[in-house]
């Protein structure tokens, strides 16, 4: 079982960096990289567990959205988010509470010696430690 916050799925399935320097999450590199097939096996049931409190994760952010940001006539949020003066705290109250929340993953953790041929940096290993155990 892999225990993790909202916060760290957040942050490991989000774009590092902005423009045309930006690379891909984290997580999808992880995806994308050639594995042995028994460790692909393994990241890939990790990713498919992830997946569903990503969602659920961003449900819960477009509520807290849709309570506190500005919308247009029609009651819809605005493309360019903006807040009413006062509103933003409460949003970023809320939205860190969410981004503490633990979760529990069905999923055994990944050896780190089963990645060798994986190349990250120490920032990026931080994002996805969660996912690892260490025999090393």
């Amino acid at each position: 079982m892999l225990k993790v916050t909202l916060g760290a799925l957040f942050q490991a399935s989000q774009p590092r960096g902005q423009g045309k320097k930006a690379k891909p999450a984290i997580l999808q590199e992880l995806a994308d990289s050639m594995l042995p097939v028994s460790t692909a096996y393994r990241v890939g049931k990790v990713l498919e567990k992830v997946q569903p409190e990503l969602k659920n994760f961003d449900e819960r952010r477009i509520e807290l959205l849709k309570k506190f940001a500005k919308k247009d006539e029609k009651g819809e949020l605005l493309k360019e988010i903006e807040f009413e003066e006062g509103q933003r705290e409460g949003f970023n109250k809320e939205f860190e509470e969410l981004l503490k929340i633990e979760v529990e993953l069905d999923c055994k953790p990944i050896n780190l010696s089963e990645l060798s041929n994986v190349s990250m940096m120490p920032k990026e290993m931080g994002l996805v430690d969660f996912m690892f155990s260490n025999d090393l």
